[in-house]
């Protein structure tokens, strides 16, 4: 066998395993709502916050890999696409123009919705764009209900068991989502999905 035929063979490999692994990063994003560390001083915000980065930076590195050596993988250019990097533009800039621009950029521990987070939204928009030939949303959303119905059972385990998970219980259960107006808008959309 010539080298370049051993060189195409292992290129088609590592596309194949690049490609499964940002699907499978992508598939983990889905468990963010289950993601909590009761030892941290937000326990709700923080795990979640800090898994969801992690994730997307993984992807987007084996992501960037196959853009560089196959087109397909490229996002198109579409009137969402624009739009979107339009809106994320618009954060940055007023951002970066606010009054605390630190606070702009990191934001506060109890939200961590600063631009750091609204740039890991944006890579995962493109990343999910991207991935349109090895990407189903019938099963991604099927596998987005499942994890649902696990995040719905949280609350009940929390009623049942109060002292085994979180320290606190109010007149309304919120689970390992933490806000039971978040909550009741996650399952929401999914029970519309489902």
């Amino acid at each position: 066998m010539s080298f370049f035929k051993v060189f195409l063979l292992d290129m088609q490999n590592m596309k194949l395993w690049l490609d499964r692994f940002v699907m499978a990063c992508l598939y983990a994003v889905l468990l963010v709502p289950l993601v909590f560390q009761q030892s941290l001083m937000h326990p709700l915000v923080i795990a979640k916050t800090l898994f969801f980065q992690i994730e997307i930076e993984l992807a987007l590195a084996a992501y960037l890999a196959l853009v560089l050596f196959h087109k397909e993988y490229r996002p198109r250019v579409t009137p969402i696409f624009i739009a979107v990097c339009g809106f994320f533009f618009a954060v940055v800039l007023s951002g970066i123009v606010g009054v605390n621009v630190m606070r702009s950029i990191w934001s506060v521990p109890e939200r961590m919705t600063g631009i750091v987070l609204m740039t890991h939204l944006f890579v995962y928009f493109i990343v999910l764009s991207g991935m349109r030939f090895s990407f189903s949303w019938r099963t991604y959303l099927s596998a987005s209900v499942g994890i649902s119905f696990f995040v719905a059972l949280f609350p009940v385990i929390q009623l049942m068991f109060p002292a085994i998970f979180f320290d606190q219980i109010r007149d309304r259960l919120s689970g390992t989502v933490g806000n039971p107006i978040f909550l009741s808008a996650y399952l929401f959309f999914h029970v519309c999905i489902g």
